[in-house]
């Protein structure tokens, strides 16, 4: 299942699992593919095919942080240090 996005729905890629890591906003149409997002802290464009999306998603690798102007989700440096280290540790 690919998370239902929305323009302005704002993605926290953490883990292993993701080639980039950090907070992006959905910059082109949620269905589009591939997905067109933007970095927050550098402004840069990313894009990303819809079903790596959906592997990430599935992975646990990406988290949605607000969606509509509603926080759907609060994680702390905390939350993603531990999401970041190899099982096992």
């Amino acid at each position: 299942m690919i998370l239902d996005l929305s323009k302005g729905d704002r993605l926290h890629f953490v883990g292993s699992g993701a080639e980039v890591r950090g907070e992006f906003v959905v910059e082109g149409e949620g269905s589009a593919d591939p997905l067109e997002l933007r970095a927050v802290a550098t402004d840069n464009p990313y894009k990303i095919a819809r079903i790596d999306y959906a592997v990430l998603q599935a992975t646990g690798d990406v988290i949605r942080l607000e969606r509509e102007g509603v926080v759907t989700a609060l994680i702390t440096a905390a939350d993603i240090k531990v999401l970041q280290e190899p099982l096992g540790v």
